[in-house]
């Protein structure tokens, strides 16, 4: 009956760490994973070809992988991560500047130093 009383008390205090875990921590986890970073434009594309472009990268997948290519790279200071439609590639263009900005709803821009950077 000890032994019997003893795993369930066990049992029950793995299960309240497991609850405080995904009450609390989870939550957190998530924010500071998958959060976007504040200083990302919607809808706004900087990108001008010709006057202020260093590269421009296919492929890249999320905003997150425009920014850390922008990082990476020398004299980027702007960055603009276009969302193409199914068939079409993804587009990041690393830029220098972004001094005529305009609306377009599948752009999102950000000036690198307004980014945190990763931990």
């Amino acid at each position: 009956w000890y032994q019997r009383r003893v795993r369930w008390g066990v049992a029950v205090s793995f299960v309240n760490m497991l609850h405080l875990h995904l009450v609390f921590v989870l939550p957190l986890v998530l924010a500071l994973a998958g959060g976007e970073d504040s200083c990302y434009q919607e809808a706004t594309n900087c990108y001008r070809p010709g006057e202020n472009d260093i590269a421009t990268m296919p492929y890249l997948l999320d905003i997150w992988a425009c920014e850390m290519a922008c990082r990476d790279t020398s004299g980027c200071v702007w960055f603009t991560w276009y969302e193409q439609d199914e068939c079409l590639q993804d587009m990041c263009y690393l830029l220098t500047e972004c001094a005529h900005p305009v609306w377009e709803e599948k752009s999102v821009s950000a000036r690198l130093e307004e980014c945190s950077p990763d931990q």
